[in-house]
């Protein structure tokens, strides 16, 4: 009987050797695989018409939206949406839009970001009504003024 030798991979978060489950496995485990998923440079991302805001990502914004996502993955091991508690793909929303307070200090701290996925992402925009609850819980209304609702 001919078997073939399993190759052994590094791991490309953490560096340790291992035996993949297939040959496209990048990481050792799902813990590592979420760190590196949340760690790769994202694409350029393209500019969009004025009602989505042509405009580039600021820095801080980039940077403190993935220490978001790595708290997550270093609690739990994965990202999941902070509204249906679910282990899906996110992506980090402001809770007082850019649009609203342009070029505020706190607009991209981290008391005014949340992790969401696709669903809950769109239903938040749909109306200002939507995020009351996120805004009071989170007492924005201290940090952006009373005319945030």
């Amino acid at each position: 009987m001919n078997y073939k030798k399993s190759k052994t991979k590094k791991c490309k978060e953490c560096k340790k050797a291992f035996t993949p489950g297939n040959s496209v496995q990048p990481c050792c485990s799902p813990k590592c695989y979420f760190r590196w998923v949340a760690g790769k440079p994202k694409k350029e991302k393209k500019l969009y018409p004025l009602h989505r805001g042509a405009y580039r990502e600021s820095p801080e914004f980039l940077r403190n939206s993935k220490e978001l996502r790595l708290k997550q993955i270093d609690d739990l091991g994965y990202n999941y949406c902070e509204i249906c508690k679910k282990k899906r793909l996110v992506e980090c929303h402001h809770i007082v839009y850019r649009s609203e307070k342009p070029g505020h200090d706190k607009l991209h701290s981290k008391i005014n970001l949340i992790l969401l996925c696709k669903v809950h992402h769109d239903w938040i925009h749909e109306t200002k009504q939507n995020r009351k609850q996120l805004v009071f819980d989170r007492k924005l209304n201290e940090v952006f003024g009373e005319d945030i609702n």
